[in-house]
C-alpha cells in the first residue's frame, strides 16, 4: 500500500514538473511583450540584440544578448534583464566615452578605438 502511495506521488511529482516546463519555455503565458531600451537609440538596439516581441520569454538568454550587443565597438557595457510577470526584456546599454580621436576614430579611457553609430 505505502508502495503504490509512493508511486502516485512520484508519477504526479513529474506530470507537475512536465506540465511546468510546458508553462514557462512553450506556451504563450510568457512571452515578450516589450522590450525597453536604455542608453542608446530603441529600434538599433532591439534589432542588433535578436530579441523579439512575442518570443518565448524562457529562451531570450540574457548574457548571450548582451554578448551579441558587445560586439559593438561603442558599447562599453549592457545589463539585461528579464521581468517574468509582465514580460518585458529591458537592455540598459552602457556607451564608451571618447575622450579623444587617433587615426579618424574615436578611442576612450582604456585605449579602446571606435566609431560612434550615425557619427
Amino acid at each position: 500500500m505505502i508502495q503504490i502511495n509512493r508511486r502516485i506521488v512520484s508519477i504526479a511529482g513529474i506530470a507537475l514538473f512536465a506540465l511546468l516546463t510546458y508553462i514557462i519555455a512553450w506556451s504563450t503565458l510568457f512571452t515578450v511583450s516589450k522590450v525597453v531600451v536604455t542608453g542608446a537609440q530603441q529600434s538599433a538596439m532591439q534589432n542588433l540584440s535578436g530579441v523579439t516581441i512575442g518570443e518565448k520569454l524562457a529562451r531570450v538568454e540574457p548574457r548571450a544578448v548582451a554578448r551579441k550587443l558587445q560586439e559593438q565597438l561603442w558599447i562599453e557595457g549592457v545589463d539585461v534583464s528579464r521581468n517574468w510577470i509582465n514580460g518585458t526584456v529591458t537592455l540598459q546599454i552602457t556607451p564608451r566615452k571618447p575622450i579623444g580621436i587617433f587615426a579618424g576614430r574615436f578611442i576612450d579611457k582604456s585605449g579602446t578605438t571606435f566609431d560612434i553609430p550615425g557619427g
